[in-house]
């Protein structure tokens, strides 16, 4: 919760004179329980993601809660329980060695805070305090809670206690200070049911008070007040606020902590006594008036999705209608939004997709009263909008959680608590018995192969008794229930009994070590690829100049905003037994999905049909099976429609990451900066399971050089199982981490050749007709990289020029699988009486825009109207093509698509027959093969980046980027892509203090 306050007309009392009007974003950050286990790093680590949330929506200070570090422990009676340690509570040190990261992180993001928490003072004084921290991290006031509510003895009859009286003392003042470009002051909880509190606070020259409470739903003096408490809450800070003539936070707990429910309903209040942002409760809100995008006026509604999918302000479009909303409601309050407000106020949107530029381009085009047209029409090189993205924007085209068919039971899953431990029991008795559960699955359900896996076989759909635990996202049970709630509930009833072993989670570690990370399999080492190309050690002693450094990457999640979800329907024959089933998916290969489910399920594929849901983004994360497997076991097992989606929790456990991996360089260069040797030595961690974790560190070793010439290279890569997330595929596929360290390498040779690190960059880059990498002879398809490179020159000198500091990268990135693989594309064209055209191709649409692309080819080659067409991705035509991966599915795709049509065009274009249509790419080289010139991969995109920093504050004041990217088939769409990944504008640009 946000709000700008600090344009006051005047503070009302006193004489402090009003400074001239300014600007100052505040956030409110309400907090959940604490429990008395709760460690304090735990609740330090709730506040930073609080403090983060506010300085992306362009906070500048953040308002925390009173006690905001410990449960409110005055609600016992500490001394009568011999677990609690009194003084555990208590702060001795502010910052301490706990606490000290708050202070660092608001440091780094320039918000201030202010922070309540139980003091013990080292006179031995204990106070209920709160600090007002600047944005440099100092702390420039401290308050003592100067109004104690309560009683000091132990009064057993109540149903909590309330022992301020006894654990603290009272302050003796209400103190302001300047800070933040006005004059704030503090006061704590019941001090705000006092007049005096603000009336002296006014007169100190208060223009903005913060208030942390931790007020109880309960008034246990006189239970019939409560009712009336969030009454009495927003009455005293509207009155102080509107008496005194200043801007008031009040920030809360919310939640039931230890039992007892808090009233939470944090908020700002403007001078005026408005409240100008807060928090209600659901029971606050009861009866009252909600519109949702299906209550707006119907122009209104098509306005938007006009100018949204105009804009290309979507891309798979999960989050777009509650932006839409958002938008609306933002525009109605005022017409003259500009650009930043509506930053800041879309901040509370995650969109994980878009950046926020083009959305930011639609909001600022609906403000001017703007309506742009939606194009559908042209074909390849036209901006025409995207599939379906009309209907994305308003919500009208759901995803799978969204879909309820009659009578469907839905899914929870049970994930190991141990990242390695073998199970010896799973007790279902208690989950069975519980209301609306019907079934308890396990392994000893699943009727035919328990593994999956993309490439290897080897990831099991549920960790049997017996067996052994390799991550903490291994299932253990399915739990079925009639509603969601019942199954998730039933999932704590589910007892397991584990044997726990030490994980191998360092991946050097586990290479060397005689244990096997994963359950039956013998080994640690996944895969290893190697090149050697001329003599690296003799290169590297007549280099001029030699640079050896080690980086690291991280591991990443992907942050798609859908989580997994599968809904499996079963088709009953005659006997009451399951016949077939339809199951629909959003993963990244519903081919794959079917012939896994069918394996598992121990029926044939034409017993399995899967349908892909475009998904709410993936990113290569939702190219394994996540809770296919288990859904579709339930439903054919139940006989009834199962839907599983997991919880962000689960989502985050389960699914693949993108591959930390250590990267030893040595790489020399002539005295000119030419480049002699690049020897590359990787070891990514791929966690227990296969997925595609070879292949990823295979395209590291690839491009381990990046796009530029050396005469001799020398790359070993090795991918490693260990007890940690499994690793996949994630956008770039290990070509971004190998090319990290080689720019990083390119830049120490510059520095010790004395010369720029764009010079060096143009010294060695690509040119048609040099040998590459593993041994690639490059052809013209690599001007690119020489022109991206030349593009950002003029920026490069510029920079330079003014004495500003400037960094750049160019790197490489392949299209298609290639090292040896046969890909094929397949896609079929019908022409149905009705006047439609059904398109169906194998790639899955999860925002990227292939069903745009199908379109739009479809268009160019049959010269037909685009609202004509249907796009539809099943598996009841054998077109499968694997996963939607490697940067190939709109150059494999539109080829078949192609294909397809012009097969029609041969054909006569006849009702009810399908064309099927063929791209194939099936001439390229593995690194390992030893060949004269590998053909690693069909084609690659070049970019360079430039970054130039303010010198004053070290920020980015501007960013160049170039990419190649061929004949863009949709600029609009490109551009979302390309353009959207360099400049995000979640929140206003400028972060100075002023």
């Amino acid at each position: 919760m946000s709000a700008t306050p600090m344009d006051p007309d005047a503070a009302a009392g006193g004489a402090h004179k009003p400074p001239p009007p300014r600007r100052l974003v505040v956030s409110a950050g309400q907090l959940g329980p604490i429990h008395r286990n709760e460690s304090r790093a735990s609740v330090v680590d709730r506040l930073i993601r609080l403090l983060e949330q506010a300085h992306s929506e362009g906070a500048e200070l953040i308002a925390f809660p009173e006690l905001a570090l410990t449960t409110f422990f005055p609600r016992w009676y500490v001394e009568g329980d011999p677990e609690l340690d009194l003084d555990s509570f208590y702060e001795t040190e502010m910052p301490g060695p706990e606490t000290k990261r708050l202070f660092v992180r608001a440091a780094e993001l320039e918000v201030g805070f202010c922070l309540g928490y139980a003091e013990l003072t080292s006179d031995g004084r204990r106070f209920n305090t709160q600090i007002l921290v600047e944005r440099d991290g100092s702390i420039v006031g401290t308050y003592h809670k100067v109004h104690l509510p309560g009683h000091r003895e132990h009064e057993p009859w109540r149903e909590f206690q309330h022992l301020e009286r006894r654990y603290f003392e009272p302050g003796d003042s209400f103190d302001t200070w300047n800070a933040f470009g006005g004059v704030v002051g503090m006061a704590t909880c019941n001090d705000r049911r006092w007049p005096e509190t603000y009336r002296v606070l006014a007169l100190n020259g208060a223009e903005l008070i913060l208030i942390g409470y931790n007020t109880p739903k309960h008034y246990a003096p006189d239970p019939s007040q409560d009712p009336l408490q969030g009454f009495h809450n927003r009455l005293v800070m509207q009155a102080g606020a509107y008496q005194n003539g200043c801007y008031v936070i009040g920030t809360a707990k919310g939640g039931d902590e230890e039992g007892v429910p808090s009233l939470a309903e944090s908020c700002i209040i403007a001078p005026s006594g408005a409240r100008i942002s807060c928090q209600t409760s659901l029971e606050k809100a009861a009866g009252a008036e909600i519109t949702t995008l299906e209550g707006v006026d119907e122009a209104e509604r098509q306005r938007m999705a006009d100018t949204f999918a105009a804009h290309g302000a979507l891309q798979c479009g999960f989050c777009t209608p509650g932006i839409v909303m958002r938008t609306v409601a933002l525009l109605g309050r005022d017409k003259e939004t500009t650009r930043e407000d509506a930053a800041r106020h879309l901040g509370a949107h995650l969109c994980r997709c878009t950046g926020y530029v083009k959305i930011l381009d639609a909001v600022e085009s609906l403000a001017a009263g703007e309506t742009p047209v939606a194009i559908t029409e042209g074909g390849v090189g036209g901006r025409g909008v995207k599939y379906e993205g009309q209907e994305l924007s308003l919500g009208d085209r759901g995803f799978i959680d969204d879909m309820e068919p009659e009578g469907c039971l839905h899914g929870a899953v049970v994930l190991s608590e141990h990242a390695r431990a073998d199970i010896m029991a799973i007790e279902s008795a208690d989950a069975l018995a519980m209301p609306g559960v019907v079934a308890v699955l396990t392994a000893d359900d699943v009727p035919g192969e328990l593994r999956s896996g993309l490439i290897h076989k080897d990831w099991p759909a549920f960790i049997p008794v017996g067996g052994r635990t390799s991550y903490l996202g291994d299932v253990v049970a399915l739990v079925v229930a009639e509603t969601r709630a019942q199954a998730r509930a039933a999932t704590s009833a589910v007892t397991v009994t584990y044997d726990v072993h030490e994980p191998l989670t360092d991946p050097a570690a586990a290479l060397a070590s005689d244990e096997d990370a994963v359950w039956t399999l013998s080994g640690n080492e996944l895969s290893r690829s190697t090149y050697v190309r001329g003599d690296v050690d003799e290169a590297l002693a007549r280099s001029a100049h030699v640079a050896r450094q080690t980086f690291q990457t991280q591991r990443i999640d992907h942050a798609f905003l859908e989580p997994e979800s599968t809904l499996a329907v079963p088709t009953i024959g005659a006997d009451g037994s399951t016949e077939s089933l339809y199951v629909y998916s959003g993963g990244q290969g519903v081919w794959d999905d079917r012939n896994d489910i069918a394996r598992m399920l121990d029926v044939s594929t034409e017993q399995v049909t899967v349908e892909l849901v475009s998904n709410g983004g993936a990113f290569g994360g939702k190219e394994d099976m996540s809770n296919q497997g288990q859904t579709a076991l339930a439903a054919w097992l139940l006989g009834r429609p199962v839907k599983t989606t997991f919880s962000r929790e689960e989502s985050f456990l389960v699914h693949t990451k993108r591959h930390p991996i250590r990267m030893e360089y040595e790489v020399g260069c002539d005295a000119d900066g030419k480049l002699l040797a690049v020897k590359a030595r990787m070891i990514g961690d791929s966690g227990p399971y296969a997925s595609v974790g070879m292949k990823v560190l295979e395209r590291a070793a690839g491009h381990a050089s990046g796009p530029y010439v050396t005469e001799t290279i020398d790359i070993d890569a090795v991918a490693v199982r260990t007890n940690n997330s499994v690793c996949g595929a994630f956008r770039g596929f290990g070509a971004n981490q190998a090319q990290f360290a080689m720019e990083g390498m390119m830049d120490r040779l510059a520095e010790m050749a004395g010369i720029s690190g764009w010079e060096i960059r143009s010294r060695n880059v690509v040119e048609p007709g040099v040998v590459w990498g593993p041994g690639q002879i490059m052809d013209d398809g690599c001007l690119g990289a020489r022109a991206c490179l030349d593009a950002v020159k003029p920026a490069w000198d510029a920079a330079v020029a003014a004495g500003n500091p400037v960094g750049m990268g160019l790197g490489l990135k392949n299209s298609g699988l290639g090292n040896g693989a046969n890909e094929v594309s397949r896609s079929t064209v019908r022409f149905d009486p009705d006047g439609t055209i059904e398109i169906r191709h194998c790639w899955t649409e999860m925002g990227q825009g292939i069903h745009t692309v199908a379109r739009q080819v479809a268009v160019e080659e049959l010269g037909v109207e685009p609202d004509r067409i249907k796009v539809v991705v099943d598996t009841t035509r054998e077109l499968g093509a694997g996963q939607t991966t490697g940067s190939r599915g709109t150059v494999m795709g539109a080829g078949s698509v192609a294909d397809a049509c012009r097969n029609a065009m041969a054909g006569g274009c006849e009702e009810g027959v399908e064309y099927e249509g063929v791209y194939v790419v099936d001439w390229t080289n593995s690194i390992n093969d030893g060949l004269e010139n590998p053909v690693i991969h069909s084609t690659f995109g070049y970019a360079a980046q430039l970054v130039e920093l303010d010198p004053e504050t070290g920020e980015i004041a501007k960013v160049v980027a170039a990419h190649d990217v061929g004949r863009a088939v949709n600029p609009l769409l490109c551009e979302g892509q390309i353009g959207t990944r360099t400049r995000s504008e979640r929140r206003p640009p400028d972060r100075r203090r002023r």
